[in-house]
This record gives structure tokens, C-alpha cells and sequence, in this order.
């Protein structure tokens, strides 16, 4: 995160005597606010060392990780916290507060995709008759509410070109977009120069026109073989259907023997949510999720969206550094 195209971040470090015992570091990111452009520090990457959880080392790391973002003229900031760090960043002292949880959804291509850890207790055979059904529950939603489909034609995107910048530009150009910066430089950074990840781009064509585009990554989770979406743009102007077009690309008979379960990250009521619903996703429900995702904001200098601004903000799970 020192070498990202919306500039270069930092971090805090907590050390004791001569050894490091905790960090939180500073990703540079850019986003489009009521049609300006303003500076956002992502806080990633906070560990402690075990001797100094619980104690005032780690409210005070973060103390300094804000005092660090406002010097270096950041105007808010975002986290995706975890169990663990969520209490802390929420306390009053630090005055983080939570912008929106997010609704995990999933789904199954095949019976295999029996997903561990999300009925603890129940025989695997069960687990698999579960999730047979789901997937069939899941078939049917997608085929009562199927979308027309829209013209054009998908095609992979092997490289980052004026095309990706010109379907970015319409994206935030848009008078409704609230969210971070996309761009072709953000895409090459993110995606095709990732050190660890491999990450499969589909486009959608009109013409000569990209009006859409997905990008995909294969993961084990829930200890299945798994297809994570983690990035659908969309241009405004792009006709009906081409979201779900999209995503229709992943459940693919072929994609299934590989990755037989799908996953995606969706904001409550967003125009995501709503097209993944009609493509057959179904959402974990939240008593039975292992791992809740929660975007959370601190403010430097008020221009952060206001609190029922933040319902609309444009997430994708690749904002985040751990996918």
C-alpha cells in the first residue's frame, strides 16, 4: 500500500524495548463524495502482538494512526475490522462508527458445495442434502425472476485498456456514485499486478463498447472450492440486464465442476444486492455466519457522506486488502 495509484500511505508502529508489538497501516485511497473528490485513508493490516492485546496499546496505535491520516491531509477514514478490533475502533474515545454491515450471500452449483462450519453439529450427509436443496431453491429464484437478457456479449479482459478507463469514468461521473475511485490504473494495481491472487476480469460488449465488467477470484471457503466476486462495474447507461448478465458468467456447468459455490459481498438494498437476488443468490443468515463484515468510518474534517448517505455507497468486496 506504499505504491498505490492514489498515492502513497504509511503506519503506525507500536514497539516495547526492541521489539514491534503492534501496526496499523495506511492504504491511500480516493473516492467520489456529492461530486468531489476527496482523500481516504483505509486503515489495514492492524495486528498486535498477543502480550499487548486488551490493553492500552492498542487504543493508543490507533490514536496515532488518525492523528497520522489527518496530518497527511486524509479527510476521513474506513476499516473493515474483525471481532476482535471491531470494539475497539467503536468506542467512544476513537469515534469510529459503523457505516453499514454486509449481507453474505451464496450460491451453490452442486451438492459438493456442502459448506463446513455453518451447521456445526449436523452429519455431513444432511449438510449435503441441505445444500442440494438450496441449490434448487436457488435454480428456481433465478428462473422466476430472470431478467431479459440484454444485447452485447461477455469476453475475457486478459489486459487493462482504454476501455476499462472509459467504463470507470462513467461510473464515478455518474451524479448518483458515492464510493472509491475506480480507474485503469486502480484495476492494473488491484487486480492484474497482485503479488498473491490471481483474479479472472469478464467484460460485457456492445459493439465496441465495454458496458460492464466482473472480476472473479478462486478461494477455499467454508473448506469448499469457491468463486469469490469482487468486483461488478456497470455503466449507468448500459441497458437492463447487464449486471445480471454478468454474473450469470460464474454459474457456468464448467464452473461448477471447478469452483462449485459462489460467494459475493453486498450492501443491504443495494442495486447489487438486488441483481445477485435475481441470479439466484440466497443470504447467509446473520446467527449463522461465522465471519460478519462490517465497513466502519471515522471523520477528520466533516466531509465524510452524512450517516443516511452511507446505504448508498458503492461497495465491492475488492475494497478490501484481505480478498
Amino acid at each position: 500500500y506504499r505504491s498505490g495509484p492514489a498515492g502513497t500511505g504509511g503506519g503506525m508502529v507500536a514497539v516495547d524495548g526492541a521489539d514491534m508489538v503492534g501496526f496499523a497501516g495506511i492504504l491511500a485511497r480516493e473516492a467520489h463524495v456529492q461530486g468531489r473528490t476527496v482523500r481516504v485513508a483505509q486503515c489495514v493490516d492492524f495486528m498486535m502482538h498477543s502480550r499487548a492485546r486488551g490493553g492500552a496499546t492498542a487504543f493508543r496505535i490507533m490514536l496515532q494512526w488518525a492523528k497520522l491520516s489527518r496530518e497527511l491531509g486524509f479527510d476521513f477514514g474506513i476499516g473493515f475490522p474483525n471481532a476482535n478490533s471491531h470494539g475497539l475502533a467503536i468506542s467512544g474515545k476513537l469515534r469510529w462508527t459503523d457505516a453499514f454491515w454486509l449481507d453474505h450471500l451464496i450460491r451453490p452449483l452442486s451438492r459438493s458445495a456442502a459448506p463446513q462450519g455453518l451447521m456445526p453439529g449436523v452429519p455431513l450427509d444432511l449438510v449435503r442434502g441441505a445444500t442440494g436443496l438450496v441449490k434448487l431453491a436457488c435454480l428456481a429464484r433465478a428462473a422466476c425472476s430472470r431478467s431479459a437478457h440484454p444485447e452485447g456479449h461477455p469476453l475475457p479482459l486478459a489486459q487493462i485498456d482504454a476501455r476499462i478507463e472509459a467504463l470507470c469514468q462513467a461510473v464515478c461521473a455518474s451524479d448518483s456514485y458515492l464510493g472509491l475511485s475506480r480507474s485503469s490504473a486502480y484495476f492494473d494495481w488491484r487486480y492484474l499486478n497482485h503479488p498473491v491472487y490471481r483474479y479472472d476480469l469478464i467484460g460485457w460488449e456492445i459493439g465496441a463498447q465495454l458496458v460492464g465488467c466482473l472480476v472473479a477470484s478462486q478461494r477455499q471457503l467454508f473448506g469448499v472450492p469457491s468463486l469469490l466476486l469482487v468486483e461488478l462495474l456497470v455503466d449507468p447507461r448500459a441497458p437492463p440486464g447487464v449486471a445480471e448478465a454478468l454474473i450469470r458468467q460464474l454459474t457456468s456447468p464448467e464452473k461448477a465442476q471447478q469452483t462449485p459455490m459462489l460467494h459475493a459481498l453486498a450492501v443491504p438494498g443495494s442495486t447489487m444486492r438486488d441483481a445477485l437476488a435475481r441470479v439466484g443468490f440466497v443470504a447467509i443468515p446473520q446467527r449463522a455466519n461465522p465471519k460478519r463484515f462490517v465497513m466502519s468510518v471515522v471523520d477528520f474534517n466533516q466531509r465524510s457522506p452524512s450517516p443516511g448517505d452511507w446505504q448508498r455507497w458503492h461497495f465491492q468486496w475488492g475494497d478490501m486488502d484481505v480478498v
